[in-house]
């Protein structure tokens, strides 16, 4: 749809016969453009609109307009343990602990019933971290690793694998992209395979530390 251009104008200046035809022509030549006719060719370059005048606007900084029409904050959240958590010797797989919530956009996580998971708030692509030190008995010898893990089975990432003498410490990192469906959760898992007892350092807000944030439908 082009502009509206008066409709016989000439008709309608002082002196001419009335007639309410020309009128009506021009009425609906307006109608014309007002219902369904606004496009580029007929709005202002520069002009914009109020985000705030639109159907449902939240006034809430953490939140977009998604292409289904609605408004939606990207789903996150950022964990860490408080305490130091142990990890038995002899071949065991303990899952971590997280009872403390730096940040938790979309209730994704419970710091008392089952803290060691995160719950997938809404189905898309996530970015998972995790990054923690652990304290060991130096010489020891064994298969140790952390895996993080998608509904306690999938494994999404592993980190550290010592099969030669261990240090006293070692900072382990985590991180991984991967798609989720809404209610899914992720956790973490230690399996120590050596003789001594493996502990996490607890050293806020550093280690432990367990994160998913939303990226992307």
């Amino acid at each position: 749809m082009g502009l509206y251009n008066i409709v016989n104008a000439a008709s309608m200046v002082a002196g001419q016969p009335e007639d309410v035809s020309q009128v009506l022509a021009n009425f609906q030549a307006i109608q014309a453009i007002l219902n369904g006719g606004i496009d580029d060719n007929n709005i202002r370059s520069t002009a914009a609109i109020n985000p705030s005048k639109l159907l449902g606007y939240p006034s809430d900084v953490t939140k977009a307009l998604r292409g289904d029409g609605s408004w939606q904050g990207n789903p996150y959240c950022l964990l860490i343990h408080s305490v130091t958590q142990t990890f038995p010797s002899g071949s065991t797989t303990t899952t971590l602990n997280f009872d403390t919530e730096r940040v938790d956009a979309s209730n994704m996580h419970d710091p008392v019933t089952n803290n060691n998971r995160i719950t997938i708030a809404r189905a898309g692509i996530y970015l998972g971290l995790f990054a923690a030190i652990l304290n060991c008995t130096a010489g020891v010898v064994g298969l140790s690793y952390i895996r993080m893990r998608q509904n306690g089975t999938s494994y999404l990432d592993q980190t550290v694998d010592w099969a030669q003498a261990q240090p006293t410490a070692q900072r382990v990192v985590a991180v991984c992209i991967f798609s989720c469906a809404a209610g899914d959760y992720l956790d973490v898992a230690y399996f120590n395979g050596t003789s001594a007892n493996v502990t996490t350092s607890a050293s806020s807000p550093s280690s432990p530390v367990f994160s998913a944030a939303y990226i992307a439908p």
